[in-house]
């Protein structure tokens, strides 16, 4: 059984945002690395980042992927993905058999088909097994026989970190990589990172993202809140207004995750649970995507 737990603290969006950073090149590496056992070495030959949109023709619809790197010898494909569903499940796959196609234009293409690598960040367990990361490939199902080793997924399973004591991973893991996506406690990511160059850049980049600091709790809350600057802010009804515009803050965000959700035929009663919307704030989403439709047909 697939467990679903609330969103992470930093979104499909912002993680997508992040890994696709040029600055970040170094961090998206370590991760593939140690999720595909690829070396550093082999990855730096060629690697760059391409476009997102990979449909084979005009008439292919849903055909940006999150995030397409290209190195030697294959394509890697790598998705966010927040709630599990069918039909994202299915998008993912179509995804992979896009990149096969994307460089068939004669028949003698076919014998030089770069391998695909499809790497999903899931925020839920896939397969319900307690793992951390899970490997899929094409096999026959009787002698678990590899039909070919053109094709590979891989389902991180970030729901698995939450389980995990942060004094029990190790140093320069994948676990480590990938723990600050989870973590709410800003001790445990100080005591972790510091003095990591690289990790102090990714935290950074996230910080200076998403522009509210104290939603990813990259701070020392009570340190904050006794500075002058804060107290300065209580006068004059300014702490009101700080609340309320948290307030519209959040509820934005929620809209937009809300967006995708819905996009992905998610069931109502779940993006009211994940999202905290009213089933009245989802149908208004509704209706506008519906005039938007409208104005461009």
């Amino acid at each position: 059984m697939i467990s679903e737990k609330n969103l992470v603290i930093i979104n499909d969006k912002y993680i997508k945002k992040l890994l696709s950073d040029p600055d970040m090149e170094e961090y998206v590496q370590k991760i593939i690395s140690l999720v595909t056992d690829i070396s550093l070495e082999e990855l730096n030959q060629g690697f760059k980042m391409l476009h997102p949109d990979i449909g084979v023709g005009r008439e292919t619809v849903d055909s940006e992927a999150d995030l397409i790197y290209l190195y030697k010898n294959a394509y890697i494909n790598m998705e966010i993905n927040m709630v599990y569903s069918k039909t994202l499940d299915i998008k993912n796959y179509v995804y992979t058999n896009q990149l096969f196609l994307r460089d068939i234009s004669s028949s003698k293409d076919y014998e030089n088909v770069l391998k695909v690598i499809q790497i999903n960040i899931n925020n839920y367990d896939r397969f319900g097994k307690n793992l951390f990361v899970y490997q899929s490939v094409v096999m026959e199902s009787k002698t678990y026989i590899e039909r070919n080793d053109y094709l590979e997924i891989y389902d991180i399973n970030l729901d698995y970190l939450r389980k995990v004591d942060y004094n029990n991973i190790k140093k320069d893991s994948l676990e480590y990589y990938l723990y600050f996506m989870i973590v709410e406690d800003i001790k445990k990511i100080k005591f972790m990172y510091e003095g990591d160059g690289l990790m102090e850049r990714v935290l950074g980049k996230v910080t200076s993202m998403m522009g509210a600091i104290d939603e990813l709790l990259l701070y020392d809350r009570k340190k904050v809140e006794s500075s002058s600057y804060y107290q300065d802010g209580k006068k004059d009804g300014m702490k009101e207004g700080l609340k309320i515009g948290k307030r519209e803050e959040r509820v934005t965000r929620s809209m937009e995750i809300a967006k995708n959700l819905l996009n992905d035929n998610i069931d109502v009663k779940k993006v009211m649970k994940y999202t905290g919307l009213s089933k009245q704030e989802i149908k208004e989403l509704q209706k506008d995507d519906l005039k938007k439709q409208k104005v461009y047909m």
